[in-house]
């Protein structure tokens, strides 16, 4: 309650979850329902561009062969209804070149890299192969940082439904990857 009236609107979200599932948008004054403490997040809502409830950018980042990362065309998901926006919610999902300005862009690249980077080192660091990295976009087209996610779809499957010409290659070479890179680092593949 005291981070919710510090920044108005939050989203009450499973600890453990997927495609949005039980993930829900509360404001001051609702009831937050009684859990355990490791049960939920609470996560702070960031407002939404107008002619939107929500709208979120997927980037998946996954190790390539010689533990440098390959950043993959963001994903915008969309919605004019839903704050909570995923894909198995029925949100829209498009190409991020064709919603967000070349600035926004840049940044998503750019933090996507330092995250990978930063999450990539340590001492088992070499065994982190692919990451989602979710973005939410505030009025004035800037990306927040919001999640980044361990087993992610990275979402490039629907763009590859929607235009196979353009995606099918990206999408069957981002199921690979991750299979190449254990080959490897296992010594069964060069």
């Amino acid at each position: 309650e005291q981070r919710l009236s510090q920044w108005g609107a939050g989203f009450l979200k499973p600890r453990h979850g997927c495609r949005g599932e039980g993930v829900r948008r509360i404001e001051v004054g609702q009831p937050i329902p009684p859990t355990q403490p490791d049960e939920w997040v609470l996560q702070r809502a960031i407002q939404s561009p107008a002619g939107c409830a929500g709208i979120a950018v997927r980037v998946l980042a996954q190790r390539q062969l010689d533990g440098t990362w390959w950043i993959a065309p963001p994903v915008v998901r969309r919605s004019e209804e839903d704050p909570v926006v995923n894909a198995a919610r029925g949100a829209s999902v498009l190409p991020a070149d064709s919603v967000l300005a070349s600035e926004a862009l840049r940044s998503i690249q750019s933090q996507t890299r330092e995250a990978a980077e930063a999450l990539g080192q340590g001492e088992s660091g070499e065994l982190v192969l692919e990451l989602g990295l979710d973005f939410a976009i505030d009025p004035s087209g800037h990306p927040h940082l919001i999640e980044v996610n361990s087993c992610p779809r990275g979402r490039l499957l629907y763009l590859a439904r929607q235009n196979p010409r353009d995606y099918a290659g990206l999408h069957a070479e981002a199921c690979e990857r991750p299979l190449r890179r254990l080959l490897h680092l296992a010594g069964a593949l060069p």
